[in-house]
């Protein structure tokens, strides 16, 4: 198993989390399938060998699926081919064998602690992600307030006072205000809160 390639990247950019840092850091790759066949020729598990001959062969081709290739996933699945029919005596010395090959609670630890370093990456990215949104949320709400202002002001020198304004009166500002908020896009811009 190896430290993913694009590990910077992924963490500049918030995208590992300490849920599924382990997957998110680690991958395996075509070696391991070859300790794991060395391991089943070893405890002669024969029905084992030539499925992760085939694994192996998938792997390279690019056939397994999401959960085939997670190195937890994988380190389960081992244990379990290769302990099969195997006495409680066996199946504790073959899984410290090869939790030996595939350090899992290493692997675990690093990828927590690396979890933790891109999270506040995703803090700070969500953070300025809503700072812009914010931004822009205040000024149709500043353009608004002018015309709200404006308004008010007119209705005033009229000698209107709020109480005295008909339905038509409100529904003139209600009418400029709906084109405020159309002329900048408020709804896309405040159903894009949440999204990057």
């Amino acid at each position: 198993m190896k430290i993913k390639e694009n590990l910077e990247e992924l963490i500049c950019a918030g995208k590992i989390s300490t849920r599924s840092s382990e997957t998110d850091v680690f991958e395996i790759e075509a070696s391991d399938f070859d300790k794991a066949i060395q391991l089943l020729i070893k405890y002669n598990k024969k029905a084992g060998v030539k499925e992760y001959q085939m694994l192996k062969e998938a792997f390279v081709l690019g056939e397994l699926n999401e959960y085939e290739t997670k190195p937890n996933s994988f380190v389960r699945n081992l244990i379990e081919t290769a302990t099969k029919r195997t006495s409680s005596i066996e199946h504790r010395r073959i899984q410290s064998e090869i939790y030996a090959m595939y350090p899992t609670s290493e692997h675990y630890k690093f990828s927590e602690t690396i979890g933790k370093i891109s999270e506040v990456f995703n803090s700070y990215n969500n953070q300025k992600h809503l700072a812009n949104w914010y931004k822009l949320m205040l000024a149709i709400t500043e353009q608004k307030v002018s015309a709200l202002q404006e308004w008010m002001f007119k209705q005033g020198t009229e000698g209107k006072s709020i109480r005295e304004m008909s339905a038509d009166d409100f529904q003139e500002i209600l009418v400029v205000l709906e084109e405020i908020a159309q002329a900048n896009n408020e709804q896309e811009i405040e159903d894009g809160k949440y999204r990057q």
